[in-house]
């Protein structure tokens, strides 16, 4: 099955029905700007509780241009991962020695040879919104031909973000063929809290 990231989580009640349903990774804020963020002490008893119900789930940081102090906040209360979401320059993400992803918001194919001087775990497409203030979760639609571009030109799996939801992510997965799907307001009830039925739903249609 496609790696599926569920991003924005704020609650161990939306991350328990997550991993019910098959969940491959969690996705947590750390963007006092965002209404999902959560503080490291939020993050590291949400942490502590996930890893007791399934220690397998990959527990995926999301930072918009942090200082090294600020990551190691979050890494020491559990974080797996850090997924960098903002302008971090190509020196300062590959200095980081622990494990990370490194999202861009492409509008051109010109973009996509650029983001291979990112020396990371994983690249993360998501969608382009114009005057945007907080990266990700806009619900917008990435351009599914330049991402597929991407994953066909990129030497490291892709992860496909931006729009999508239930109704959409079967023709995403066949469309972009990326290596995981990441997704936050399209299994939203409103931002941070997730609908149930919408991430049973969404697993449903994998299933079929």
């Amino acid at each position: 099955m496609t790696y599926i990231k569920i991003c924005g989580i704020t609650n161990i009640a939306d991350a328990e029905h997550a991993i019910k349903c098959g969940v491959s990774a969690l996705g947590f804020i750390a963007f006092p700007p965002s209404p999902r963020h959560i503080n490291s002490d939020k993050f590291a008893e949400l942490a502590k509780q996930i890893k007791i119900i399934n220690s397998g789930i990959e527990l995926v940081v999301v930072m918009v241009n942090p200082t090294t102090d600020f990551i190691r906040e979050y890494t020491e209360a559990g974080a797996d991962i850090i997924q960098f979401h903002g302008k971090e320059s190509v020196d300062f993400v590959n200095s980081y020695n622990g494990r990370c992803w490194k999202a861009f918001n492409i509008q051109n194919c010109e973009q996509i040879e650029e983001i291979k001087n990112y020396k990371v775990e994983k690249y993360l497409i998501d969608s382009f919104v114009k005057g945007e203030k907080v990266p990700g979760g806009s619900g917008v639609k990435a351009d599914w031909e330049l991402s597929k571009f991407a994953v066909a030109t990129l030497e490291r799996p892709v992860i496909l973000a931006g729009g999508i939801t239930p109704d959409n992510i079967k023709e995403a997965i066949e469309t972009v063929q990326p290596f995981g799907i990441d997704l936050s307001s399209g299994v939203e009830i409103s931002p941070g809290i997730k609908s149930h039925s919408k991430i049973t739903d969404l697993f449903k249609q994998l299933g079929e």
